[in-house]
């Protein structure tokens, strides 16, 4: 047996807290087809009804080229479309009605992800979680 310590890292131990949690969204939405990140855009999208790529990056506090790398699929699957003029240089993105129908769908297994989190953490340390991640968040 060794005698290392384990460091306690605030950045590390959130960062693996961070990928369980992922998993669980990804898990609950995986017959969906879509990862959080991807319902997280749809539903912000679905708030604004249509914007610029960059305008969707800086609402949902994302990098640009995240965003873009997220959306593809969502373009492939019809989920969003590209609302802008001929020969507009940006793209303006808005929901298909599929993407809204899907959307709807995946509100459900949403719901469901957030209660597993909740059942493992238990509905009072959620609560507090969502303080302490809104203290981090507003800085």
């Amino acid at each position: 047996m060794n005698n290392f310590t384990k460091i306690n890292c605030y950045c590390i131990k959130l960062r693996r807290a961070a990928n369980i949690v992922s998993d669980i969204y990804d898990h609950c939405l995986d017959s969906m087809g879509l990862s959080i990140t991807q319902y997280s855009l749809l539903g912000n999208l679905q708030k604004i009804e249509s914007c610029s790529v960059t305008d969707l990056a800086n609402y949902i506090g994302l990098e640009r080229t995240t965003v873009v790398r997220t959306i593809r699929p969502l373009f492939s699957k019809g989920l969003i479309s590209d609302a802008s003029a001929p020969n507009q240089r940006n793209k303006i993105l808005q929901l298909t009605e599929k993407g809204e129908k899907i959307l709807e769908q995946c509100k459900i297994l949403w719901r469901d992800a957030q209660e597993e989190v909740e059942k493992r953490i238990g509905k009072e340390n959620a609560d507090m979680l969502m303080k302490i991640l809104d203290q981090i968040n507003d800085g």
